[in-house]
């Protein structure tokens, strides 16, 4: 019988209907669960994925509402910091009107005055107005090029010194030239400021509130004296002005003009040219170079082209300098600076040119010598080689009865020194215990006791005990003993008697090696004697190859070596360091290194068959003794003084013999000129009515006599200079020697021009001539000496130049007068940046170049000299055939202050008339009396008219005062009490007393009928107008008696300052505070507010500085006594309060953006979620009635199922 189910198609068709009834009764009962009629991409992938990136920008941007709402909060903390500091500002000014207001004085006194102050300039102008301010708030000065020029003059006390501030200056701040900040020039300022021994710790730099350069003196009082100015070669403006004419270059001129074709056929010429930052080595010859195109000069060259080919390399080699032709077709060469401060500089070399008879290409020529050379350089190092061969282990076969051993055949020695590094590494294996030990003896390794062997007298015991030590800390049976008992060879037996397990010593190979000799001879080469630290400092460094004939290995000691620890081993190693970072790199050689006993480094073989290690290609500037090196020596000594020199300086012009037919011609018209020594000045005049040892000069004195008079006002103002006639040229000269004689003239005024001095006029932006002394062992570079050559390794070249502005390793020009060790230390400095592999030193005065390359073999160094004016004795020098023209430019006037004595407040009672004419006219009747009352006592008349003063019609205002105080001195109540003078052309009559008790009144009282006619001398004319005028004095503390109430609130108004910083402190939210900030930075308090997802629309809110000092407030320090301060306060409130209210229309605009931003996301986050929702929810209504619908169903789709069934039923029960 089939197991099969046969359904009649009613039932098959109702089985099918309930199915997917109920499918769809699953699916509407999801929907209503989940209130979703789309809940997975299979639902409907379009609305599905739709709504998921709707839903997702949602909620980026409802993320975003947080730092909006945080926004709109810190501008309104903001907003309402600005109303409460304007509260308190309409306070202040309160307070300071009412102080304005106080004329009642008071006898309680307060502490009036002022400390001594020290002097301080402010720039007349912004850093933000001057320079370039970008929308951060960031000002920004461009000095990318070598005309962009914001030096200054700062003159201390007299005393002149000039800060660059140049791209050459500003290089080293490692920024964008073109974008020099405030604060990086401020930087560079107190740099150079710190620099000069005239400035530093005397002057110091800042900025003001309102963001001006400002500069004061450490140094208090009326002594304290400072002038800033824009120097004269300055084309930029930071607050102090530039040179009022236009700044120009620097330049040489050839004397010599160009030939039309210079012979370059078999002929060359040489310059130096420097722009005093780079030294060009100009060479020309037939193939010098002339454009990029492949043009050289040739056999025959014209004067433009030997242009072009020198400002080729000019400008090929970095040099900004430009070379040029004159009108007379001499070579001019120009400094791309400009200003008096600019640098040029022509020294001619070698010139064999022709077709311009001698003078070649118009410069010096220069006669090169053969420097000397030194021996052949060689090999230090010594090596042996023992020829003995390795001695064979005797072995020891383990039996039954026997026990297994092997012992080396060499006895270890007596006793042994270990130096650092020094070491014998060999391996034992215990076949017993299935293991293989690794023995090290060196000076480390410890004996039986715990000791460590150390590093001289050895024994051999010890060397045992120390090998004990380690097999047993191993876990190893093998026990160890000298073939001898107590001497002899190493022995290695086991523990007990058996076959098969036999110790192995191993003593060669897999880093083994026998540095000491326990077990053979091996062959050693010994270089020179360490120090017990090595400098490896500036880069020293050695490199050399360790070979066996036949495999080499390159080894290199400088501080970035590491030891065995992984440890650089740095400037300073120790022995053991040094070894270590040798055989770091030996590592896989067969050789190794240490220290021997001796402190000699050795270098050794693993034993004493293999070849002694070879060192080669050395090259060392560290003294590990590799070899000698090859040595250049100038042939003549460097011109050093073997004492210091004083300084001097000589007129330029030739004075007149003062003999018959050549006479002075002195005049009363002064002569004028000054001399300085660097401290002190004399101003000097000579005039005919100058004092002399007999009178006066006269018209017509002597030279002595004249010399005479110079010196007597030299050491009465105290100027340690001696003034002299020499070759009919007035000569300074400093007393003090070497560094300590300093010179310095300044041109005046020549009076007559004819008067035969030799000194003559300032000319406009001028600069003193100043010389100082050359010190002992120093070599001249003063009036731009300097020397050119070039030096080579046998590999590479070098062109090296030596001046005054040539930089030591720190940086710094060696200057004028520099030491042999300064020179050497220059030049060093350029061959190490050429990597020329020399070392450069004075040896017996004379210049001495030392390859770096040692031992047999070594590359020779070379030298060419070109030039040498400065005397280093590379060769002699022909007269210089070129004249140096300084560049132009005239200081701005720049801004002067003086500091002021401390005073206690009190001042005189003083009247100043009005301004007048220079003089008066008292012809005739005219009359300029007045009455004058000194407090209460009785009017005195002064009478000024022509019975004191003359008919003159230009009486002098010094006649004038001169009548007033004989008056004055003669009445008895106003003598030594009250004086007269002139200040600036006005009339001052003034008590000599100071206090509240000095009171003077005044009134013009000149006739004015009868035909007389009144003079105003400053008062007025009596009958027209003039009224009494009264002044009183003041008390200490500077009011009419002191006002106490004034100070009290001067106290009150101090006190709101601080409430208004830290209202301003206080007036941030969640961490930003838009009202300040601690540095004068726009980006340290810019509220940055992102409106999308991606921060494509956004909105930065800068902030302001608005504490007292920010708002421009200031401390009372004279606690109000004087109306003028109480009105400067009043001034800066309303400033500061027209700040408030421009800062505060901002916030609000600002504040109404963001808020409006805020109500767009909302609206727009609600317009994402309904849209999202719009695509996947579901009715519920109709999901709701097609639940019931299926249920319905599915009801109907069961009981059709079950008549199906019962049907069929009861057609089978009528089959039976």
């Amino acid at each position: 019988m089939s197991g099969s189910i046969t359904l009649t198609s009613a039932t098959r068709q109702n089985l099918l209907s309930l199915q997917d009834t109920a499918n769809l009764l699953s699916t509407t009962q999801n929907r209503l669960s989940t209130g979703k009629k789309v809940n997975s991409a299979l639902d409907n992938p379009t609305n599905f994925f739709t709504a998921q990136s709707l839903s997702a920008r949602s909620s980026d941007i409802s993320s975003l509402l947080d730092g909006i709402s945080n926004g709109v909060q810190a501008i309104q903390a903001a907003s309402q910091g600005i109303t409460s500091i304007t509260k308190l500002l309409e306070t202040a000014k309160s307070t300071a009107s009412q102080a304005l207001a106080d004329k009642t004085g008071g006898s309680s006194g307060i502490s009036g005055g002022a400390t001594e102050q020290a002097a301080k300039v402010t720039g007349t102008s912004t850093l933000a107005s001057l320079g370039t301010t970008d929308a951060t708030g960031e000002t920004t000065f461009d000095f990318s090029g070598p005309t962009k020029d914001a030096s200054l003059e700062i003159t201390l006390g007299g005393t002149k010194s000039t800060i660059r501030i140049d791209s050459a200056t500003l290089a080293s701040s490692g920024t964008d030239l073109s974008k020099i900040t405030s604060d990086q020039l401020l930087t560079a300022i107190n740099g150079q400021i710190a620099n000069n021994s005239a400035l530093a710790g005397k002057v110091t730099a800042g900025t003001s509130p309102d963001g001006r350069i400002t500069f004061a003196t450490t140094t208090t009082g009326a002594s304290a004296s400072l002038t800033v100015a824009g120097s004269a070669n300055s084309t930029m403006d930071i607050g102090y002005g530039k040179s009022t004419t236009t700044p120009t270059s620097a330049t040489v001129t050839a004397n010599a003009a160009l030939a039309v074709a210079t012979d370059f056929s078999t002929g060359s010429a040489s310059l130096v040219v420097s722009d005093g930052n780079t030294s060009v080595q100009v060479q020309l010859d037939k193939n010098s170079a002339t454009d990029e195109l492949g043009g050289t000069l040739g056999a025959s060259a014209s004067r433009e082209d030997v242009a072009k080919a020198i400002n080729k390399q000019l400008k090929d080699s970095g040099s900004t300098a430009t070379v040029e032709l004159s009108s007379t077709n001499s070579l001019v060469f120009k400094s791309a600076d400009v200003g008096p401060d600019a640098q040029i500089s022509v020294i001619g070399g070698i010139d064999t040119t022709g077709g311009n008879s001698a003078a070649g290409i118009g410069f010096s020529t220069f006669t090169a010598s053969t420097p000397v050379a030194s021996s052949p350089a060689a090999a230090d190092s010594t090596d042996s080689t023992d020829s003995t061969a390795v001695a064979a282990q005797t072995l020891t076969t383990g039996t039954a009865s026997v026990k297994g051993a092997v012992a080396s055949t060499t006895a270890v020695p007596e006793t042994s020194d270990l130096g650092a590094g020094q070491s014998t590494t060999f391996s034992v294996t215990d076949a017993v215990a299935n293991k293989t030990i690794n023995i090290t003896i060196n000076k480390d390794s410890l004996d039986a006791n715990g000791a460590a062997l150390g590093t001289t007298g050895i024994t051999d015991d010890k060397i045992l005990e120390a090998v004990k030590r380690q097999l047993t800390a191993a876990g190893s049976g093998i026990v160890a003993t000298l073939s001898g008992g107590t001497e002899g060879a190493l022995k290695f037996e086991n523990a007990a008697v058996g076959a098969g397990s036999d110790p192995v010593l191993t003593t060669q190979g897999n880093n083994l090696t026998d540095q000491i000799g326990l077990f053979s001879a091996p062959s050693t080469t010994v270089a020179g004697t360490i120090a017990a630290n090595t400098d490896l400092t500036e880069g020293k460094s050695a490199t050399f190859t360790v070979t066996d004939g036949t495999t080499p290995k390159t080894i290199t000691i400088d501080a970035a070596k590491l030891d065995a620890s992984g440890t650089a081993i740095g400037t300073n190693p120790n022995q053991q360091s040094l070894v270590e970072a040798i055989n770091n790199q030996l590592s896989g050689s067969e050789y190794s290194a240490y220290i021997d006993s001796s402190n000699k480094l050795t270098f050794v073989g693993p034993n004493d068959t293999a070849a002694a290690p070879q060192i080669t290609n050395a090259s060392d500037t560290i003294g590990l003794g590799l070899g000698t090196a090859n040595t250049l020596t100038a042939t003549n000594e460097a011109t050093t003084p073997s004492a210091s020199t004083a300084a001097k300086v000589t007129a330029t012009g030739t004075a007149v013999s003062g003999a018959s037919g050549d006479l002075f011609a002195l005049t009363t018209t002064a002569n004028t000129f000054s001399i300085s020594d660097g401290t002190k000045t004399a101003n000097i005049s000579i005039a005919s009515d100058t004092p002399s040892s007999s009178s006066t000069l006269g018209e017509d004195p002597t030279q002595d006599e004249i010399k005479a008079a110079i010196q007597a006002q030299l050491d009465e103002a105290g100027v340690n200079v001696t003034a002299a006639f020499n070759a009919n040229k007035l000569e300074f000269t400093s007393k003090g020697v070497g560094t300590s004689g300093t010179v310095t003239l300044t041109r005046g005024v020549d009076g007559t021009g004819a008067a035969g001095l030799g000194i003559g006029s300032a000319v406009a932006g001028e600069e003193p001539v100043t010389a100082t002394g050359i010190p002992a062992g120093s070599i001249d570079l003063s009036g731009g000496k300097s020397s050119a050559f070039t030096i080579g390794d046998g590999t590479s070249t070098k062109a090296v130049t030596v001046s005054s502005t040539s930089l030591d390793k720190d940086g710094n020009a060696i200057g004028e007068a520099a030491t042999q060790d300064k020179v050497a230390e220059a030049i060093q400095v350029q061959l190490d940046t050429g990597g020329i592999k020399a070392t450069v030193s004075f040896v017996d005065d004379k210049l001495q170049v030392k390859s770096n390359a040692v031992g047999t073999g070594a590359a020779a160094p070379t030298l060419t000299a070109t030039s040498d004016t400065a005397g280093l004795g590379l060769g002699t020098t022909t007269t210089a055939s070129s004249t140096p023209a300084a560049g132009g430019g005239t200081a701005a006037a720049g801004v002067t202050a003086s500091g002021t004595e401390a005073t206690d407040g009190s001042s005189k009672a003083s009247i100043v008339g009005t301004e007048q004419t220079v003089t008066k006219d008292f012809s005739g009747t005219k009359d300029a009396s007045f009455t004058l009352k000194l407090g209460t006592g009785p009017l005195k008349l002064i009478t000024l008219n022509n019975t004191n003063l003359g008919t003159s019609a230009a009486t002098s205002q010094t006649a004038i005062a001169k009548a007033i105080n004989d008056q004055i001195n003669a009445d008895t109540g106003l003598a030594g009490k009250v004086e007269a003078s002139y200040v600036n052309s006005k009339l001052v009559i003034s008590t000599k007393s100071s206090g509240s008790d000095q009171k003077l009144t005044i009134q013009a009282a000149q006739v004015t009928t009868g035909g007389t006619a009144g003079v105003d001398i400053g008062f007025g004319v009596s009958g027209s107008g003039a009224t009494s005028q009264t002044a009183s004095g003041t008390d200490v503390g500077g009011s009419k008696g002191t006002s106490s109430v004034r100070s009290a609130l001067a106290q009150q108004f101090n006190l709101i300052l601080e409430k208004i910083t830290q209202q301003a402190q206080d007036s941030g939210y969640n961490g930003v505070n838009l009202l300040f900030r601690n540095s004068n930075s726009a980006a340290d308090n810019t509220l940055h507010i992102a409106f999308n997802e991606k921060s494509t629309s956004a909105l930065d809110i800068q902030g302001v500085k608005f504490d007292a000092a920010g708002l421009g407030l200031d401390a009372v320090e004279g606690g109000f006594q004087s109306d003028t301060d109480i009105n400067a306060a009043i001034e800066q409130l309303s400033e500061a309060t027209t700040q408030l209210r421009t800062q505060s229309s901002t916030f609000g605009a600002n504040l109404s953006i963001v808020q409006n931003r805020q109500d767009f996301s909302k609206n727009l986050i609600n317009i994402l979620d309904t849209g999202a929702a719009n695509l996947v929810n579901a009715d519920l209504n109709e999901e709701a009635a097609n639940s019931q619908a299926l249920s319905t169903r599915n009801s109907i789709a069961t009981s059709a199922l079950s008549l199906a069934n019962t049907a069929q039923q009861g057609i089978l029960q009528l089959l039976r």
